[in-house]
């Protein structure tokens, strides 16, 4: 303004003043210009990107799996960074659906195993040592039928268990050991008895 207000002061005839303010107005109207069609640019790239987006929210929802959802006018579709989120989404929802399957299987095995693991394990255990005890008690009840051995209650005491078995850890196959001597002798005597009366062979 100041510019402007001096070269108004001057005579009308300074031609070279005139010449400068024309071309200082030339220069500034072609930038205003340039600015009016950029914004005007700008203004229609917006309203079609706008228009765009309410498309798309107006567009009824509907499954795109396997189906590369695009935009009508648009390049969406091609950018790189569009179709590596599309995979992403993809890749997680098919883990999300394997989660939930694994859930449920879990889910089902929880049901039909009632009891926890440990302890199914510690009574299998105690079932399986009850079995062995009963069997190893009557197998020394058949040997003791058997070599017709007996144990007295005095002998005994110390010696049995609550069910009246002989207690393998406290000396009883000591025990069972002295009763086995104890029958053997006595066939031994009475085979001797038995073979008193045979005749002696003379030529032996």
């Amino acid at each position: 303004m100041l510019g402007l207000g001096s070269l108004l002061e001057k005579p009308q005839h300074d031609k070279k003043g005139l010449d400068q303010l024309r071309a200082t107005l030339a220069v500034d109207r072609n930038k205003y210009r340039e600015e009016i069609v950029r914004l005007s640019r700008q203004r229609r790239h917006d309203d079609e990107l706008a228009s765009t987006i309410l498309e798309g929210l107006r567009t009824p929802n509907h499954r795109t799996q396997h189906n590369t959802p695009t935009f009508t006018g648009t390049n969406i579709a091609s950018n790189a960074v569009y179709t590596c989120i599309t995979d992403v989404l993809s890749a997680s929802q098919s883990l999300v659906s394997e989660y939930k399957r694994l859930d449920g299987t879990i889910s089902k095995l929880r049901e039909d195993q009632a009891h926890p693991i440990a302890d199914t394990w510690k009574r299998d255990i105690e079932e399986t040592e009850n079995h062995l005890k009963f069997g190893a008690r009557v197998a020394l009840q058949n040997v003791r039928k058997v070599s017709g051995a007996k144990i007295t209650s005095g002998d005994a005491k110390g010696l049995t268990d609550e069910n009246g078995d002989v207690n393998m850890t406290v000396g009883g196959e000591v025990q069972l050991a002295c009763e086995l001597l104890e029958s053997l002798r006595n066939v031994e005597r009475g085979i001797k008895r038995m073979t008193k009366g045979l005749p002696v062979n003379q030529g032996h």
